[in-house]
C-alpha cells in the first residue's frame, strides 16, 4: 500500500491510497481518497487544533497510525498517560480517530524517527545535553493491539 497526503490536517483529514490487495469480494482495492473531519480537539475543549501529519501507515486493515504534531500544549495533556498525545489511530470504516494508548514518557516529543516494520512500529527518539547526543530508548509497538 502506498498513502500520500498534505502535510496541513487544520479542519480535516485528507489522504489517499493506492492498495494492491484485493477486498473481501477478491477485486483488487486499488485508489481510494480518505476525508474526514479533523476533531481531535474536542476532548481538550479546543475548537481550532492545528495539526501536521509527519508520517502515516496502515496497522491492521482500515486502520492507519498517524504521526502528528500539533498545537496542544501542557494544558492538553492526556489524563491516563501524563504526556501530550499527537500520535492517532485512526479506523477508515467507522471514521473513528483516537488518541494512541502508548506514550514515550520523558521521550514523548522527542521522536527522530518512525518506521513501520510490519506488525510492528519502530520509533527512535533523541536527546542532548550541553551540545552532546545522549543515548536515548528505542521503542517498539505492536500494530495489531
Amino acid at each position: 500500500m502506498i498513502a500520500w497526503f498534505k502535510a496541513r490536517h487544520d479542519q480535516e483529514w485528507d489522504f489517499r491510497t493506492y492498495d494492491l490487495r484485493e477486498n473481501e469480494k477478491g477485486e483488487p482495492i486499488g485508489y481510494k481518497p480518505y476525508r474526514f473531519k479533523q476533531e481531535i480537539g474536542l476532548p481538550y475543549n479546543l475548537a481550532n487544533v492545528q495539526c501536521a501529519l509527519n508520517t502515516m501507515w496502515e496497522t491492521t486493515r482500515d486502520c492507519f497510525m498517524l504521526v502528528c504534531i500539533s498545537n496542544k500544549n501542557e494544558e492538553h495533556k492526556n489524563k491516563e498517560l501524563g504526556v501530550i498525545q499527537n500520535n492517532y489511530i485512526m479506523d477508515v470504516k467507522t471514521g473513528v480517530i483516537r488518541e494512541a494508548k502508548f506514550s514515550f514518557g520523558e521521550y514523548q516529543e522527542l521522536l527522530i524517527d518512525q518506521r513501520y516494520l510490519g506488525p510492528t512500529s519502530m520509533f527512535r527518539t533523541f536527546d542532548f545535553k550541553e551540545g552532546k547526543p545522549l543515548k536515548t530508548p528505542i521503542y517498539y509497538i505492536n500494530n495489531e493491539t
